[in-house]
């Protein structure tokens, strides 16, 4: 048996529907040295049946209760057989010279432990009736990060990264208890184990692809739609670093439920003025995603509505905030909020 190089964990949970793209990006890859541990995570759809149809011999397939994506990577690594580890989200895909790329810089900076690239980061809104609009394609280099940006929730997302094997059992692997910002957490850790051992890749090689809306899955779209369960996830985080001297992030996370739908409810008004559709609901919502603070605190479309007759913001039919305009330059573009 040829050894791999690279062990390619995908923790899935009831995506058949998309896992599939993902493990055809794995299959496309121009690096043939490399196994895929997809780890199952008690999946109740058809995702068994769709991994049936992949023959190929470097592919393997383990099922565990639910227990989440962390627990499910954590599980993965442990049956990996290669040196390097990469990880790929059920949703995502990696170009075909992700792994070709990953080895030269392995090969080039062989001092280091872990590597990083950018991705395109696409947003989508997908409605009741099964209408996919986009949102927003956003391309995220990424850089070289120092420690102040790190500490500010700055890092590699879970799908860009490599890195040798032993050093997750040198970090305690990915915390399973944290359920959002996991990636930035292992990072960090990584990033405080090994200062100067991280190598970040200027190359977009990852599309990474997140859906609002009806439907949407996944813990990031689920707690934005979910301001109470945003606040837990949000808080988990927030206790686990918020008493290190450098952690500066506790900002960001540190919001009230009525600050976060204040903060939302500028959003919606605010897209709703500057694309001229008045009344509809915040369908639009993610063209705010550049702007990086609101970026952090997201915030959930369907729960809105507009008031017309009162002029106000309701959501789920709590008066939160007045209508509030947004500043438009002289092209009637968006400005600050």
């Amino acid at each position: 048996m040829v050894k791999t190089m690279f062990s390619i964990i995908i923790p899935t949970y009831n995506r058949a529907y998309v896992l599939w793209k993902a493990v055809q990006s794995v299959l496309a890859q121009t690096e043939l040295c490399w196994e895929v541990i997809i780890v199952n995570d008690g999946s109740t759809d058809c995702t068994l049946r769709l991994l049936e149809e992949f023959s190929d011999a470097r592919i393997r397939v383990f099922t565990t209760p639910n227990q989440g994506a962390s627990a499910a990577r954590n599980y993965g690594v442990k049956l990996a057989q290669s040196p390097f580890i990469a990880y790929l989200d059920s949703d995502n895909i990696w170009h075909p010279n992700f792994l070709e790329t990953m080895r030269g810089a392995i090969e080039q900076n062989d001092g280091c432990v872990l590597w990083y690239c950018g991705q395109n980061y696409t947003c989508y809104e997908r409605t009741a009736n099964g209408k996919w609009l986009l949102i927003s394609r956003e391309a995220e280099t990424g850089k070289q990060y120092t420690v102040d940006e790190i500490w500010r929730m700055k890092g590699a997302d879970t799908n860009c990264m490599v890195h040798r094997r032993e050093i997750l059992d040198v970090v305690g692997g990915w915390d399973e208890q944290c359920r959002w910002g996991e990636d930035w957490d292992l990072f960090l850790r990584f990033f405080l184990a090994f200062p100067g051992k991280i190598k970040w890749i200027p190359h977009i090689l990852v599309e990474y692809r997140q859906v609002f809306g009806t439907g949407a899955d996944g813990v990031c779209a689920e707690a934005r739609e979910n301001v109470d369960e945003e606040i837990k996830l949000r808080r988990y985080l927030l206790q686990k670093w918020k008493h290190h001297p450098d952690f500066a992030a506790f900002k960001s996370l540190e919001k009230k439920a009525e600050d976060l739908l204040l903060m939302r409810a500028k959003v919606y008004r605010a897209v709703e003025q500057v694309i001229g559709r008045e009344g509809e609901t915040a369908t639009f919502f993610s063209s705010c995603l550049l702007n990086s603070e609101l970026r952090v605190i997201g915030f959930a479309p369907r729960q809105f509505r507009r008031d017309t007759a009162k002029s106000r913001i309701v959501w789920n039919d709590t008066v939160i905030g007045g209508l509030i305009k947004p500043n438009l330059n002289q092209k009637g573009r968006k400005e600050n909020i």
